[in-house]
C-alpha cells in the first residue's frame, strides 16, 4: 500500500501516475486534522486502461501493374505488431481525381481489379491489431498499363526470341 499526502488540503482531487496498464487498483481517502486521522473512505476500485500499442508501419510495400485494369500489391508484416495482427487496410487514390478507396485484407497481398486504364494510383497499407490501425506505410505510385503495353511475361518471351534469332 502506498500513501500520498496532498500538499494543498483544499484540493479535492489527485492524479496518480506511473500505474501499470490493465491493472486494478484500490483507492481510499483519509482526512487528517490536528486531532489525527479521520475515518477511511470506502475503497474505490479502478482498472487502468490498456496501453494502446498499435502495430508499427508495414514495410516494404510493393505494387506492380498486371494489366490495364489491375495492380498486384504485396507487403511484409509489421516488425512490431504489438500483439496479433487482425488484418490490413489497403488504401488507394486515383490520380488526378483524388478518389480514395479502401479494402480490408487478411493476407499479405491483394489484387486490385476494375481499375482505369493507363491511370496512376497511389497505394498505402496499414496493419490493424486489437487497439486499432497502425501508421500507414510509405505511399507507392504505380500506373496501370495501356491497352497496347505488353505484360511482363510477353516482354520476357520477346526478349528470348530476339536472343535466339541472333
Amino acid at each position: 500500500e502506498r500513501s500520498v499526502n496532498v500538499s494543498e488540503p483544499e484540493s479535492l482531487e489527485l492524479t496518480v501516475s506511473n500505474l501499470k496498464p490493465e491493472e486494478t487498483y484500490s483507492f481510499r481517502v483519509v482526512a487528517y486534522n490536528e486531532a489525527g486521522p479521520g475515518e477511511s473512505s470506502t475503497p474505490l476500485r479502478i482498472a487502468t486502461k490498456p496501453d494502446l500499442q498499435v502495430p508499427s508501419r508495414v514495410e516494404p510495400l510493393r505494387a506492380l501493374a498486371l494489366s490495364p485494369t489491375s495492380i498486384q500489391v504485396s507487403w511484409e508484416p509489421p516488425s512490431l505488431p504489438n500483439g496479433p495482427v487482425l488484418g490490413y487496410r489497403l488504401l488507394w487514390t486515383e490520380s488526378p481525381s483524388g478518389k480514395e478507396q479502401s479494402v480490408e485484407v487478411s493476407g499479405l497481398n491483394y489484387k486490385m481489379d476494375g481499375l482505369n486504364r493507363f491511370t496512376e494510383y497511389t497505394v498505402r497499407v496499414l496493419a490493424i491489431n486489437r487497439y486499432g490501425p497502425g501508421t500507414a506505410s510509405e505511399s507507392v505510385s504505380v500506373t496501370t498499363q495501356s491497352d497496347g503495353e505488353p505484360t511482363p511475361t510477353q516482354l520476357v518471351i520477346s526478349f528470348n526470341l530476339l536472343t535466339l534469332a541472333d
